[in-house]
């Protein structure tokens, strides 16, 4: 899926649109049998998180 024709600028005006693609990288990193860890941080009064991974040397492609 084409999140950037999704969810259109990464402002807060996409706040909703934003918390779905951060859900939906998470989903499918866990799928591949990645750990997910989520750095979550406040701004403007509301939250945000970004899915962060590492992918075993052995892994990588």
């Amino acid at each position: 899926m084409a999140w950037a024709g999704v969810i259109g600028e990464r402002t807060l005006a996409h706040y909703l649109e934003l918390g779905w693609c951060a859900d939906y990288l998470d989903a499918e990193f866990r799928k591949l049998g990645l750990a997910v860890a989520r750095q979550e941080y406040s701004a403007f009064g509301k939250r945000f998180a970004n899915p962060e991974v590492q992918v075993p040397r052995d892994q990588v492609p």
